[in-house]
Formats: structure tokens, sequence, C-alpha cells
């Protein structure tokens, strides 16, 4: 115990190691609290320099794309100033119906609105751009055309078509071709050839003021001729035999009311065809009489004629009248020609008792069919034996 107000030495020491662990823990912990400010103030720092060098990357960035831009919009201008100079230097080139072109291609291309404004319709709606899309095709490129079609649209002028000058094309001036109104030239579509234009023409024609032949509206025009005077219209009736009994009725009452409502001078022959071609003589009112052709070979225009005795083929040395031989001028030739309009194409008003008694007796293809097999057609004979019967009983008329 102590006395007179002294501690016991054991007393005392502990307190002085207690009060020297107390400023050991307060050091501590200043010690830690400034490495935590220090640290923070570092990561500020740190932070703080991220975010500029950031920023002035994407400055740098931005700074790059519009130099880039800049320059790309002035290769551009001079691109366009250098095409604008071309352009001016070359010929001036007019295609009066690509208008009408991009305008479809925008709005999508009308295939009943062509078929209503032209009467046409193309089996396909796209033409093949290389000879191998050809040759894959299996149906071939062909149209259905309606003679006589009335179009609400169509201008009806009174002179000359202007046509290609190569002998091989005989196209005529259409919205399609090429014009070049600064040389008066125009460039057919189908064979390329540069044609100048009449004096008319080349006189009077702008950009402003086109002829009807090159407006996109007018993509069918009716010619009347002063100084020819056209003979009556033919038509040569293709029937297919091979489809069912009750098609082939309908059909007949189609033919039957179709003759009704043709002009009375029009001129009208029969042609129909399933495995076999038969081209129907509507001069011999004794019995019904055809032609009948193969339907798995191909025949020329000079042996249809031939074979349907429009004209006979120049042979040798003989008596004239005879096959083989040749014959007496005026003999064959036109006069031939003529007689075969009494044969093969007569009046509506002059075989409509013919042509009832053959629709009437006409039966369907008798071919035999075989299991899960489509019917022969021999529709491309057909249609040559038919185009060859009418280049030689009424050529250039059509």
């Amino acid at each position: 115990m102590a006395q007179n107000g002294y501690q016991n030495p054991a007393q005392y020491g502990q307190q002085q190691q207690e009060q020297q662990y107390g400023q050991q823990q307060q050091y501590q912990q200043q010690q830690y609290q400034q490495q935590q400010q220090y640290d923070q103030n570092a990561q500020y720092a740190q932070q703080q320099q991220y975010d500029q060098n950031a920023q002035y990357a994407q400055q740098q960035q931005h700074q790059t794309q519009y130099d880039a831009n800049g320059q790309y919009a002035q290769q551009q201008y001079d691109q366009q100033q250098y095409g604008q100079q071309q352009q001016y230097d070359q010929q001036q080139q007019y295609d009066p119906n690509a208008q009408y072109d991009q305008q479809q291609q925008n709005q999508g291309w009308d295939f009943e609105g062509e078929e209503e404004r032209n009467g046409i319709r193309f089996s396909w709606n796209e033409w093949p751009s290389s000879k191998i899309d050809q040759e894959r095709a299996i149906v071939p490129v062909g149209c259905v055309y309606t003679p006589l079609k009335l179009l609400k649209t169509m201008p009806i002028v009174s002179y000359q078509p202007i046509r290609c000058k190569n002998s091989n094309c005989g196209s005529v001036l259409n919205p399609w071709c090429s014009v070049d109104l600064r040389s008066k030239l125009w460039t057919c579509p189908f064979c390329m050839t540069r044609n100048s234009f009449p004096p008319h023409y080349a006189d009077n024609i702008t950009e402003t003021n086109l002829p009807a032949e090159l407006m996109s509206d007018y993509t069918t025009i009716e010619y009347e001729l002063p100084d020819k005077v056209a003979g009556p219209p033919i038509f040569l009736f293709v029937v297919d035999t091979s489809v069912t009994e009750e098609e082939l009725d309908e059909l007949k009452d189609s033919l039957q009311e179709s003759l009704t409502i043709l002009p009375e001078h029009a001129l009208v022959g029969l042609v129909t065809f399933g495995t076999m071609v038969q081209v129907h003589e509507l001069g011999f009112e004794e019995c019904p009489r055809a032609y009948v052709f193969k339907g798995d070979k191909d025949v020329p225009a000079d042996k249809i004629s031939h074979l349907l005795g429009l004209r006979k083929p120049q042979g040798g040395a003989g008596q004239p009248g005879k096959p083989g031989q040749p014959q007496a001028p005026g003999q064959n030739g036109m006069h031939g020609v003529a007689q075969a309009h009494g044969r093969f194409l007569l009046p509506v008003s002059e075989c409509t008792m013919v042509l009832d008694t053959i629709l009437e007796d006409l039966i369907k293809d008798p071919w035999p069919i075989g299991p899960e097999e489509r019917p022969q057609r021999c529709t491309g004979v057909a249609l040559s034996v038919a185009v060859g019967m009418l280049e030689k009983i009424s050529n250039r008329r059509g």
C-alpha cells in the first residue's frame, strides 16, 4: 500500500504502458486515415486523368471524322463537277421513257395495267440477261397479243412509221429508243443501230416537243397509211383439242360466239392440234377435209406451202402442171395464192355453215395418255404451220 501520496511502482509502470499503448493505437489510426485520404486523392487524380484522356481521344476522333467527311465531300463535289463537264462535252442524250421506267420501278410493275393498256401478255415478265438464262428457261419467251383491242389512249397517226435502217431489224421508232437531240439521232433498242431523223422530225424535235412515237404514254400507236388500202382482217383460229370434254364443249361455244361478232368480210381459217396438226380446208363443201402434219417434226414455210398446194417447188425440166417441174408464168404464183383464199381462208359470211359443221364434229384428241402423264401437245408445230401458211397467203399484211 502506498503512503504519503506516493503510488506503487508496479502500478505506475502499468499506467505508463497503458498510456504508451493508447498513443500507439492513436498513431496507427492517424496513419490509416492518412493512407485512406492518399488513396482517395490518387484514385480521384487517376480518374480525372483518364477522363481527360478519353475526352481528348474523342475530340481527336471527331476531328478526324470531320476531316474525312470534308475530304469525301470535296471529292464528291469534284466528281460531280467532272461528271457535269463530261456530260456537257459529250453529245446530249435523251431517253424519253426513262422517267416512265423509274416510276414503274418505284411503284412496282403493274402487269395487269400493261395488258389493259397495250393488249399484250408475255410468258415471262423479265427478259433473260444471258444465253445461259435463256437456255435454263423451260418456257420460251413469247407473247399473246389481242388484235383490234380498243385502247382508250391509243393515238392514230396518218403518216409512215420511222423504221430502223438495219435491213435485218425492221423495228420502228418507239419510246424505248435512245434519242440524241443534239445530233438528231436515235438508237434502235433491238440492234443498237444509230439512225438519223427525217428532216421534218429533226427540225422540230426538242425535249419538250416530242412526236407521238417517243411519248411514254403512247406505247401502242395505230398508223393509217393514206397511200395503201388495207385488205380484210384475217382471223386464223388455232384450237387445242388435248383438253377435257367439258373444256372442249365450252371452247366450241366460245368460237361460235366469236364468229357472230366478227365483221362479215373478215377472213377466217381454222387449225386444230393435239398430237397432230390439222389444217382444215373450208372451201371444200362436200365433206370436212383437212391436211395433217406430224407433231414431232417442225416443217419449214416452203414445205408447208408445197404440201398445202399454195405453190409448187422449183424443179427440173418437164411438163408444166406436174409436181417438181417449172410452171408457166402466172400459172402458179399469185394465182395459186389467190385460190388459197377460197380454200383455207373464207369470209365469215361464206363459211359459217362449214365452220359450224367442223366444230360440231370436233372431238377430243384420241391419242392415248399413260397414267400420271400429261396429254401430248404439238403447240410449237401448230403455230409454225399457221405462221407459214399466213406468210404465203397474206404476206406483209400484218
